[in-house]
Parts: structure tokens; C-alpha cells; sequence
């Protein structure tokens, strides 16, 4: 009997065991389950993040393709203005060659008034000077030179 007893206290033992196995199996399943319900929900947000992430990869892609595209539209801009401000200085370069041209042909044109002026003075006391070597009248003279002063005057 004392064998059958310590049987019995042995398989009362085990018994005891495998219930408390079986409780912590029970409560290692829960935690499991609970763990995995946590981590299913880690998953599901990390998937969630990596889809904003590809989201706004997605938008700074295309910002950087609009701001390329316009950075190539501000540099046709700038180019073609670069190549007007050219225009413009070559523009007035020329201007400022004309303008020098045109006061020296004011120059000239003032020398070529002044000389005829004198040419004509000239000209008009060599025919008064003729006109008393040939002994016309003094009347004659002076109307000659009048004509002659309006007719300078009409050309000058």
C-alpha cells in the first residue's frame, strides 16, 4: 500500500503538473494571442506608413519634376532676356554711333554754312568790285548786291 500511496501522491503530483502546464499553456496562448494581436497591429500600421511614405515619394517626385520644368521655363526667360539685353546695348551702341555720326555731320554742315556765307561775302564783293570797275551806275550796284543778299539768303 505505501507503494500504491506514493503512486498515488505521485500521479496527484503529476496531475497538479500538468494542470499548471496546462494553465501556463493557457496563459502563454493569451499573451501569445494578445502579442500577436499587438504586433498584427504594428504591422498594419508599418504598412500604413510605408504607404504614406510611398504616398508623398509620389509628391515630392512630382514637385521636383513641376520645379525642374519650371526652373527650365525661368531659364528660357532669363536666356531670352539675357539675349534683349544684348540686343539693347548693340542697339545703342549703334545709337551712340549715329548720334556721334550726326554731330559731325551737324559739324560739317555748320563749316559748310560758315564757308558759304564767306564765299558768298566773297562772291558778292568781287561783283560789287566788278561792277564799279565797269563803271556802272551806283543805283545799278546797289540793287545788284540786294539781289544778290536775298538770293545768299535763299540758299543759306
Amino acid at each position: 500500500m505505501k507503494m500504491e500511496d506514493a503512486l498515488r501522491a505521485r500521479i496527484a503530483e503529476l496531475e497538479a503538473e500538468i494542470a499548471r502546464m496546462k494553465d501556463d499553456a493557457a496563459h502563454d496562448d493569451a499573451v501569445y494571442r494578445k502579442d500577436q494581436a499587438l504586433l498584427d497591429s504594428y504591422e498594419e500600421a508599418i504598412e500604413a506608413a510605408e504607404m504614406e511614405i510611398v504616398e508623398e515619394r509620389a509628391k515630392v517626385l512630382k514637385a521636383e519634376a513641376l520645379a525642374a520644368q519650371r526652373y527650365d521655363e525661368l531659364s528660357k526667360i532669363v536666356d531670352e532676356m539675357r539675349g534683349l539685353v544684348d540686343e539693347r546695348n548693340e542697339l545703342a551702341g549703334e545709337l551712340k554711333d549715329t548720334e556721334t555720326e550726326l554731330r559731325e555731320l551737324e559739324k560739317k554742315h555748320e563749316k559748310l554754312e560758315e564757308t558759304g556765307r564767306e564765299e558768298m561775302e566773297t562772291f558778292r564783293e568781287a561783283l560789287i568790285d566788278y561792277l564799279i570797275s565797269i563803271g556802272e551806275p551806283v543805283n545799278c550796284h546797289l540793287r545788284a548786291s540786294r539781289e544778290l543778299q536775298a538770293l545768299c539768303d535763299v540758299v543759306l
